[in-house]
């Protein structure tokens, strides 16, 4: 970067490919969903995911990735204190993870029947693919005005609560699976 500031082009660029793949996600996204080949309940089936294939997605959920590591670079490997930090960090992350994982079932199960109606699903689809597209809009703008050096600032939110936001959008649209493929 110039002058010593700003994360450089590097993360610059990673930055733009990740919004780029946020942009790619929104446009899957506000498709028409095609259903699998094969009959209505082989169809319903291979689009339910199940406890234990949900369990076993948030190991490869690179948006779970992205969040752990913000937390542990911003909040526990600091000035050797990990033991401390780890004690505090922990029960509040699990707590958050539980609550926010309880709310996104609920929701989904919630809206399920309600989406299932008509075209509903589609333009609930769309809508979110919106709000994908313009988060991503906003991380790439972001990015270029870091880069330039325009404000430090940004850059300090682009590391922590904007990656985490994209990173909970993105988790969300699990809740859309089937019309993402």
């Amino acid at each position: 970067s110039r002058g010593g500031k700003g994360p450089g082009l590097a993360a610059a660029a990673i930055r733009v490919a990740g919004a780029a793949y946020m942009l790619w996600l929104a446009w899957k996204l506000a498709q028409p969903a095609r259903a699998p080949a094969g009959d209505a309940a082989s169809s319903r089936s291979a689009l339910d995911v199940g406890f234990t294939r949900g369990v076993a997605l948030q190991f490869v959920n690179g948006k779970a990735w992205i969040n752990a590591l913000t937390i542990a670079g911003t909040w526990i490997a600091v000035d050797g204190q990990v033991v401390s930090r780890l004690a505090w960090v922990l029960p509040i992350a699990a707590a958050y993870g539980f609550a926010s994982n309880f709310t996104y079932a609920a929701v989904g199960a919630g809206l399920r029947r309600w989406l299932a109606q008509g075209e509903r699903l589609l333009w609930f689809n769309r809508a979110m693919a919106l709000v994908l597209a313009v988060v991503a809009g906003v991380w790439v703008t972001a990015a270029v005005l870091t880069w330039l050096d325009v404000s430090e600032e940004l850059d300090e939110l682009l590391d922590g609560h904007l990656a985490q936001a994209a990173a909970l959008l993105l988790s969300r649209t699990g809740l859309l699976w089937g019309s993402v493929a």
